[in-house]
């Protein structure tokens, strides 16, 4: 539970994010549901996968900062898309992916009793993005921008914590204990927020590089001067189907 130990918090409640992730899951279904009778000669299918470069964010309202402290954590990023088309050149893409995220951290001489302590917190998450997305042509390539929310849901996770003190050292590790009970949980399950994104597109491959920042705090505590969120920076890259002999 060393996750818990940096006393953070939430901005939404449980009942509005996961009100808004089922919102987020419907409009999934329906664009699927009514859209495809219609449009489904127009319609692309992608599947994606790259990695994620990921940590959190805190927000101390003391101002007192330990983000340099955290750093980035590399993970997975994949799963499938499909792009619906709207008008000209815009179009609204949606999808199901698994986004590995988590932060690593390190401290150092804590009163002269611990040299060193290094944190890591490595979670998955199954994410729903619906995006608004932008292409235009350059040449014989595309090139794209996407701004819209995600909701997500933990699936599973890990954490480890790694102590060293006169020349030992002891190392822990342990499954991620889902949920809002600030004294026996470690990470909150539900995750909102935002992406915006560019990249470029050449025949039937895509390449991109998205980021995305939590709106909700991750953290199981009644604190409300302190907040944790997610940011994750994506690079990825995508093959299309379904495009047309003429594009």
């Amino acid at each position: 539970m060393y996750f818990c130990k940096f006393n953070e918090s939430t901005i939404l409640s449980d009942y509005i994010k996961i009100n808004f992730m089922n919102i987020l899951i419907r409009c999934c279904f329906a664009m699927i549901l009514f859209t495809s009778p219609f449009f489904l000669s127009a319609q692309t299918y992608m599947v994606k996968a790259g990695l994620n470069l990921a940590k959190v964010h805190f927000t101390i309202e003391d101002n007192v900062d330990i983000n340099n402290q955290i750093k980035f954590k590399p993970g997975f990023y994949v799963g499938g898309a499909i792009d619906f088309p709207i008008k000209n050149n815009f179009s609204l893409e949606s999808g199901l992916f698994l986004s590995n995220k988590g932060f690593n951290a390190n401290q150092s001489d804590f009163n002269g009793q611990i040299s060193k302590v290094d944190l890591t917190l490595d979670v998955v998450y199954l994410e729903i993005p619906v995006t608004a997305k932008a292409t235009f042509n350059v040449g014989k390539s595309k090139i794209y921008g996407l701004f819209g929310p995600y909701a997500g849901i933990g699936l599973w996770g890990n954490q480890r914590i790694s102590q060293s003190a006169g020349g030992e050292k002891f190392t822990s590790e342990s499954k991620v204990v889902w949920g809002s009970d600030e004294f026996e949980s470690d990470v909150k399950r539900f995750d909102l927020g935002i992406m915006i994104g560019t990249g470029v597109e050449i025949n039937k491959l895509q390449f991109g590089l998205t980021f995305s920042q939590g709106l909700s705090s991750i953290a199981p505590t009644n604190i409300d001067e302190i907040k944790t969120t997610n940011r994750v920076l994506m690079l990825s890259i995508g093959y299309r189907f379904g495009l047309k002999k003429a594009e």
